[in-house]
């Protein structure tokens, strides 16, 4: 089941995002409590926008994926996540929620929307009804290891980071303007990474998919 290109290519697209989803709504949300001193309650809502777009991105996707196949939805979708990501290495202490952050929450959750709007239906087409509860289930699976790997990797990034910024200013080290330039330093370098991840993920969507529409025989 695996082994069929598009269904491959759909699992392998979602654990990507989930990969990359995950410095959004880790990171982002230190930003937003530490920083901006946003409640949690505050920060929780302030996600609602990028939500409602990826509901958006989704519905765009389902309507467009019968004709289309996801080759011409995911590709996108991984580069409009991509350009969010880079958006979010502009903010700073100094920046505001509506200026600094909303607008690459939204880009984001269109492009997230895309993503896994296409890769779910295509992790599921055309699978008999005996294997469609391990085919959904794998999607779930793919995203919580993306997730997973995710959280890991740009903690210790992160961390590695902030520890570096903080040895090449030794002097002022300890000051509360120093700690938030190198706590800054960790997010911006996981919303790069974060930018490639997804990047990455366009690349390999294009190459991986299949041309056209999903077929829908259960023995393809």
């Amino acid at each position: 089941m695996i082994l069929d290109r598009d269904r491959g290519a759909a699992y392998l697209s979602i654990g990507i995002s989930g990969i990359g989803s995950f410095a959004v709504f880790l990171f982002l949300t230190y930003y937003l409590e530490d920083t901006l001193r946003f409640t949690p309650i505050e920060t929780g809502v302030a996600f609602l926008p990028m939500v409602a777009l990826l509901v958006a991105g989704a519905i765009v996707a389902g309507a467009v994926l019968p004709r289309t196949g996801p080759r011409p939805l995911v590709p996108p979708g991984a580069l409009l996540a991509a350009i969010g990501m880079a958006l979010l290495t502009g903010i700073g202490p100094a920046s505001s929620y509506a200026g600094g952050v909303l607008p690459a929450l939204l880009v984001l959750g269109f492009g997230s929307g895309l993503i896994f709007g296409s890769a779910q239906n295509a992790a599921t087409s055309g699978v008999g009804s005996s294997e469609a509860g391990v085919a959904s289930a794998m999607v779930n699976t793919t995203q919580q290891i993306g997730g997973s790997i995710g959280t890991a990797a740009f903690s210790s990034l992160a961390a590695t980071a902030v520890t570096s910024y903080l040895r090449a200013h030794a002097a002022t080290a300890t000051q509360l303007a120093t700690i938030t330039n190198g706590t800054m330093a960790g997010y911006r370098l996981v919303f790069w990474i974060a930018a490639a991840v997804f990047l990455a993920g366009a690349v390999l969507a294009a190459l991986l998919f299949r041309r056209g529409p999903l077929p829908i025989d259960e023995k393809r």
